[in-house]
């Protein structure tokens, strides 16, 4: 795991800053559209759907590249390898998420717990400010003062961002088999 994490460390991190790009692009339309609940819903739809779009081609380069080496006999096939890199690069939204249900089981032994759940929680929101949109659309919520607020100390948030990391994984693992194939999702005619 180690040699495979040493090899392909350039890819992983780069698929982590496209990460941190994509959450800075849905911060700044989070804030443009959060008046207006359906427009702030669509915009993180389209987020998370160009987050998905960036990683599809991202690892679809990698499979390209991989594809002589294939061929040749030099490097062994392997149809889970972008599934696997984007995994690495999603390791530190795992982590958080076993933070957050860590600290949400141990939250009755004090507020000690609480404070770290905080943190962590509004990190990851900032780590994954594309899926925000669909965050405050699907949770749960309390009214004081005649507004809506998500309740961010439910095992709703570590479930979500825990989910949140599947559409990555998938857009990369396919793109990774598309490149190395060398198959297009749309191809143009000559």
């Amino acid at each position: 795991m180690f040699r495979f994490i040493k090899e392909h460390s350039y890819e992983i991190v780069k698929l982590f800053f496209t990460q941190i790009g994509i959450a800075v692009f849905g911060l700044v339309l989070s804030f443009a559209t959060n008046s207006n609940p359906q427009l702030w819903l669509l915009s993180s739809i389209f987020s998370v759907c160009f987050y998905c779009a960036i990683l599809y081609s991202e690892a679809w380069e990698i499979g390209a590249k991989d594809r002589p080496r294939i061929l040749n006999g030099r490097l062994k096939d392997s149809n889970s390898k972008g599934f696997i890199i984007a995994l690495f690069s999603n390791s530190l939204n795992m982590f958080f998420v076993i933070i957050l249900t860590v600290c949400l089981i141990f939250s009755f032994l004090g507020e000690f717990f609480g404070n770290i759940y905080a943190i962590v929680w509004t990190l990851q929101r900032l780590l994954s400010a594309m899926y925000m949109g669909l965050n405050m659309y699907f949770s749960p919520k309390q009214i004081l003062d005649s507004r809506y607020y998500i309740q961010p100390d439910t095992f709703f948030q570590p479930l979500f961002y825990l989910l949140a990391i599947i559409p990555p994984v998938i857009s990369c693992g396919i793109g990774y088999v598309m490149g190395k194939n060398d198959r297009k999702l749309f191809t143009v005619k000559k």
